[in-house]
């Protein structure tokens, strides 16, 4: 019989008095201190008990449940936990003779991905045991290698390849040819070191106009032909317009969920793909170890649909700005110099225009292609 033992809080007498009244029979009966009462029940009556003690407002818990039923979960519990531990200390056995990564040290001219590929490896490999001496000789046979070194660290295959020297460039410095812009800009200042000037401060030129010609005037007034060579600095404007309709669509979740736990092997993870068609996802990594080789992770599928939504382009205007100031600002050449920005916003019938400018100072002659 499976059988529960539980404690009430409530006279003996009175409690033994309701429970006989709905035909509960009560084994074992003990009186504790302060009116308590502690008695077994088969577990098939516990639920017309607890009825009865909470109509008689008795306060109550379980202490125990035993059984053959109850019993025996347990002991199903307890072989659930020893086969995870097992099938843990199996994989952890299983990963140490893996080989999850290959990691290229050294190369800066040559593709890793080309270095990787001669190794002949197909990750995962389990159980691997890699010739070192023959993936050396497949690495020094590539074009731009000079010498490589090849030992397993874990899990990781680590390559380290000395690369040969570039090819010199040899620079031109005879053959007559012009300066130009690089980009559309307004010329600030310029120095000439060899050639002649054909534009001046001020000027507004066009990407690719000549800067400094590619001759001089001798004394004679003929034009001798030459390499240009100087410096032109001009100012460069940047510009970015972003157009934001004053009705969006904007996903709103249902109240709709799905989750899934996974368990993330280096380079092994399966991932079942959720059955909403329109969601957001929140990822939570449950167990994560440096020791153990893997992670559970639980990911939660929140199903979503689109719905309009008016946009306030005033409300976030200064956030906008700011933002679209960041993304422009990304684009600028490294060299240059910022001299000032701004933006203007212009309301239309469905949209709002943000339009950001910026300007720099910037060296702009380049020898044409």
């Amino acid at each position: 019989m499976e059988k529960t033992r539980i404690r009430a809080e409530a006279p003996p007498v009175f409690v033994i008095n309701a429970l006989n009244a709905v035909d509960v029979r009560i084994l074992k009966p003990v009186q504790e201190k302060g009116n308590r009462l502690v008695f077994t029940i088969d577990k098939r009556e516990k639920e017309i008990a607890f009825k009865t003690m909470d109509k008689k407002n008795v306060k109550y818990s379980v202490l125990s449940e035993r059984g053959w039923k109850t019993d025996g979960k347990r002991l199903l519990m307890r072989f659930g936990m020893w086969a995870g531990i097992i099938v843990g200390l199996a994989l952890i056995v299983i990963y140490s003779t893996m080989l999850t990564r290959i990691r290229v040290l050294g190369a800066e001219r040559v593709n890793e991905n080309d270095i990787i590929a001669a190794t002949g490896i197909s990750l995962p490999v389990v159980f691997a045991s890699p010739d070192m001496e023959a993936i050396e000789k497949a690495t020094v046979a590539l074009d731009g290698i000079a010498g490589a070194s090849v030992v397993r660290k874990g899990t990781t295959l680590e390559i380290s390849v000395i690369e040969e020297l570039p090819h010199t460039e040899i620079i031109d410095t005879d053959t007559p040819a012009p300066l130009v812009a690089n980009e559309d800009c307004v010329i600030e200042r310029m120095v000439v070191v060899q050639g002649t000037a054909a534009v001046k401060k001020g000027d507004t030129v066009r990407k690719g106009d000549i800067l400094i010609d590619a001759f001089m005037i001798d004394a004679e007034g003929n034009q001798v032909p030459v390499r240009a060579m100087g410096e032109v600095v001009a100012n460069v404007f940047y510009q970015r317009h972003i157009f934001y309709p004053h009705i969006m669509m904007s996903k709103v979740r249902t109240g709709a969920k799905e989750t899934q736990t996974v368990i993330e092997l280096p380079s092994l993870l399966y991932k079942k793909q959720s059955s909403f068609v329109s969601y957001d996802t929140e990822i939570r990594v449950i167990l994560c170890s440096n020791i153990l080789p893997f992670k559970i992770i639980k990911t939660t599928y929140y199903e979503t649909r689109e719905q309009e939504t008016y946009f306030d382009f005033k409300t976030h205007q200064e956030q906008l700005v700011l933002e679209n100031f960041e993304v422009l600002s990304s684009t600028l050449p490294e060299d240059g110099k910022p001299v000032k920005w701004w933006y203007l916003v212009k309301r239309l019938d469905k949209n709002t225009v943000l339009s950001i400018y910026y300007q720099i100072e910037t060296q702009v002659a380049v020898r044409p292609r």
